[in-house]
């Protein structure tokens, strides 16, 4: 009887530490599954999340696209065509006589075609002779009161020669 009793007591503890053991593993891959389960479920909620408000942010531009139209359209005259770049020099020689100024402009090489974001440039040239106070009455009037062309001085040379002085201007008209 008593090793009867061994013998079924060893079966028994047997049974039992095995299928903790084996109750353990199976938990251990469990765990991994779920924590696995529980990184994807989250990174789906926040794409999910991230989808959702894009959805909101395309519904509100939508919505303000009609309120922006009209602000669109004046943007779009600020900037000439690159095609009316060729009234330039006629428009330099206009406020020149305006300013009792004899003035010339010309373009230098190829301009460069405007960029998502940013408007096309051409480089100029522009020589100028008068007066003092008609040369600065000219470029007063070529960069802040005609209105035409939108452009940037990037150097103004001026020489006196007497009576008249010589100016020298070199700058970049922008076009859309």
């Amino acid at each position: 009887m008593d090793t009867s009793f061994n013998k079924h007591f060893i079966i028994g503890l047997s049974v039992i530490l095995g299928s903790i053991l084996i109750a353990g593993i199976a938990l251990f891959f469990l765990s991994g599954t779920v924590a696995g389960s529980v990184t994807a479920i989250l990174a789906d909620k926040s794409k999910i999340s991230g989808q959702s408000n894009s959805v909101s942010a395309i519904a509100e531009l939508k919505q303000e696209a009609a309120q922006a139209a009209p602000y669109q359209a004046a943007m779009d005259t600020l900037l000439p065509t690159q095609d009316k770049l060729i009234g330039f020099n006629a428009w330099i020689s206009n406020i020149a006589t305006a300013d009792h100024v004899s003035a010339t402009a010309s373009f230098q090489g190829e301009p460069s075609p405007p960029l998502v974001g940013s408007a096309g440039q051409a480089d100029f040239s522009i020589a100028a002779t008068g007066s003092a106070q008609d040369i600065t009455n000219f470029l007063t009037d070529v960069e802040l009161r005609s209105a035409g062309f939108l452009l940037q001085l990037t150097s103004i040379d001026l020489i006196d020669q007497g009576s008249n002085y010589e100016l020298t201007a070199q700058g970049m008209a922008f076009f859309q």
